[in-house]
Order: structure tokens, then C-alpha cells, then sequence
């Protein structure tokens, strides 16, 4: 009998603990890097692939502005969105940065854009631009390559893209946080 009250006393606190707040094991903070404002994105249909519709990306301006970075991005700056038959488009984006200063920073950008679950749909009748503003957030991992002194803390950093996508004029704006 003593067996099963201490079974229950575990189960009954195993319970308590679920239901209270559960914590983050690990601290981390976010530092704001720069901010993207005004690339213009230009999304080229390849065609209907097994997992949904692949798209060709390119893109033009876009200027840097930030506590620890200012620029531009280089035109020739390219990428693929695979939009999903359930409204999730995959990025795969490969950039290069000019600063102000002089450097060149390569960035490699991966993230996911939510159309909802009626987005692949939409997005095959009218593209992004059937889209409200403010109806595609964007999600991003950033990792970048340099070996200009000035940014050398760059190739160590993970970086976070948090933004949308403005599909009527078509932009694209994002902040780029260092998780740290």
C-alpha cells in the first residue's frame, strides 16, 4: 500500500510541475544588428515541383541601416522560395553586403513565410501580390562570411531575420538580430 501512495505522491507533483510556468533552461538575449528596408523582390515561377511550386528570387536594393552595420545589398543577390501545398514557403537566399566602410559580407538567409492554410492556393491564382500587407510575416536564419577586420564578429554570429514581405509594391523588410 505504502508503494502506490508514493506513486501517486510522484504522479500528483509530476503534475503540478507541468502545469506551472515552465522556464527557459538557457538565457540568451537579442541584439539588433540593421534593419533592411526597401529591397525590391522579384519572384520568377520555375514551375510545379513534387512539394509544391518553385520559384526563381531575385532582388534590388535594399539599404542597410543599423547600430552595427549600414549598406546596401548587392543586386546580385539571388535565392529560391518553395512555396508548399501547405501554405509554407521555404527560402534559401544568398547575398553579399557592401557596407559603408568598405567590407563585403556574404549572408545566407534560410526562413519560412505562412500564407495560411489556404496560401499555396492563392499564391497560384495571384502570386504574392494577392496578398494584403502585413499578411506575409517573415522568419529567418542569417549566417554570415567576411574577412574584413571591421566584421569578423560577424562569422561567429547566428543571426535572426524578423520582418514581412509588402507584396503591392513588392518589398521586403526586416530587422536582423544577433542571438546571443
Amino acid at each position: 500500500m505504502k508503494r502506490g501512495w508514493r506513486i501517486l505522491v510522484l504522479v500528483s507533483i509530476a503534475v503540478t510541475l507541468l502545469a506551472s510556468e515552465v522556464k527557459a533552461l538557457f538565457d540568451y538575449r537579442l541584439e539588433h544588428i540593421f534593419t533592411v528596408m526597401n529591397g525590391i523582390l522579384k519572384v520568377e515561377r520555375i514551375g510545379p515541383v513534387p512539394e509544391g511550386m518553385l520559384n526563381d528570387l531575385s532582388f534590388t536594393g535594399g539599404g542597410i541601416e543599423g547600430p552595427k552595420m549600414r549598406g546596401k545589398l548587392r543586386p546580385e543577390g539571388w535565392g529560391r522560395l518553395l512555396m508548399r501545398t501547405d501554405g509554407v514557403g521555404i527560402l534559401d537566399v544568398h547575398a553579399a553586403i557592401d557596407t559603408d566602410d568598405g567590407a563585403l559580407v556574404a549572408v545566407t538567409y534560410y526562413g519560412r513565410l505562412d500564407l495560411g492554410e489556404d496560401g499555396y492556393q492563392k499564391y497560384l491564382q495571384r502570386g504574392l501580390e494577392g496578398f494584403l500587407p502585413g499578411e506575409i510575416p517573415l522568419r529567418m536564419v542569417l549566417h554570415f562570411h567576411t574577412t574584413h577586420p571591421n566584421y569578423l564578429w560577424l562569422n561567429r554570429l547566428q543571426g535572426l531575420g524578423i520582418g514581412l514581405i509588402e507584396p503591392a509594391r513588392p518589398v521586403i523588410v526586416y530587422d536582423v538580430y544577433a542571438v546571443r
